[in-house]
């Protein structure tokens, strides 16, 4: 695989609302959000669906692979570290990414601050990013 520079990166995470996981022995789709700031590439995930099971897998392992497929054909996929959000604050720093992302694609994406505790919002620390299309 060839590392991927980081207009073909951002190419790729510019367009849609959905990435897959390696969590699971299914394919898993969730809604992301991502920022790069200072050099860090920094995905932020909502995961509606299996929470359980996400908080479990990220108890027993701090990596996670994924891949992400753009609508002009192209695909990335990498790995990085993967932590919980614990405060409300840090839930709603990621949540304003995936707002964004999911908004500039014409999805409704409200955020229910009363919801907050509730729910799990996740980022991985990107480590590794390649090209694979």
């Amino acid at each position: 695989m060839e590392r991927a520079n980081f207009n073909e990166i951002l190419d790729v995470f510019e367009t849609g609302t959905e990435l897959n996981l390696g969590i699971f022995p299914n394919t898993n789709i969730v809604k992301y959000g991502y920022s790069f700031i200072n050099n860090e590439f920094i995905l932020y995930l909502h995961g509606a669906e299996r929470i359980d099971t996400i908080k479990n897998y990220v108890k027993t392992n701090k990596s996670v692979n994924f891949n992400k497929y753009s609508s002009k054909g192209k695909m990335v996929s990498g790995d990085g570290n993967v932590t919980i959000l614990e405060t409300k604050e840090e839930k709603i720093n990621g949540l304003k990414y995936i707002k964004k992302q999911q908004t500039k694609m014409g999805n409704e994406y409200n955020i229910n601050e009363n919801e907050i505790d509730d729910l799990l919002v996740f980022k991985i620390s990107v480590e590794n990013i390649y090209k694979i299309l």
